[in-house]
């Protein structure tokens, strides 16, 4: 299962409860890199009055369920792990192509510039606030999530532009996003 799949699964399990959600990439020059999520349900606990260990079994379950006699759909992924330390579910792997896999965002790279599109995170969270189908939601579930996604480079970042994106470090880039207002273009990065 393709691992923006694994992560609908894990926030439809979660989409009651309010946590935060962290995506770190390293993309090298080469487009191959590394993925680490990381959900955040510390808060969760006190929300329902559920033990971390039972949210924790609750995701184990679904993301055994989700991986096995899918390989076919982690072509070009890696080392994938999933689990929980410290009341903090993550998700990782190494892919090849940041281009061409699936690791829940779109990447494009045109010599030193690097677009990233961030549809299918839109679409996801967009269908979780759908409701009953005919656009009748009671909640905003985009309240209940922190949304943050980082971008490590090889080379320095010479310039980012899209909605509140920064350069936060001389190869990184953060990009906190507002679940009721992804970016409506590409976040284009430009590399020196």
């Amino acid at each position: 299962m393709k691992s923006i799949k694994l992560l609908a699964i894990i926030l439809s399990v979660l989409m009651f409860q309010s946590c935060i959600i962290t995506q770190e990439y390293t993309i090298h020059n080469d487009m191959s890199g590394t993925s680490y999520t990381e959900v955040d349900y510390s808060a969760v606990s006190a929300f329902v009055g559920e033990k971390t260990d039972s949210l924790t079994q609750q995701l184990d379950s679904v993301m055994n369920a989700a991986i096995i006699g899918n390989e076919e759909s982690l072509k070009g992924i890696t080392n994938y792990k999933y689990g929980s330390k410290e009341d903090k579910y993550f998700i990782s792997f190494d892919f090849e192509d940041a281009s061409t896999n699936d690791i829940g965002i779109k990447c494009t790279k045109n010599g030193n510039k690097i677009s990233i599109q961030f549809d299918k995170m839109k679409e996801l969270f967009d269908k979780m606030n759908e409701g009953d189908g005919n656009g009748n939601s009671d909640m905003d579930f985009s309240s209940m999530f922190q949304y943050t996604a980082i971008f490590n480079f090889d080379k320095k970042v010479a310039s980012v532009t899209g909605v509140d994106a920064e350069i936060t470090g001389k190869k990184t880039v953060k990009v906190p996003i507002k679940i009721n207002s992804f970016p409506k273009g590409d976040v284009i990065i430009t590399l020196k």
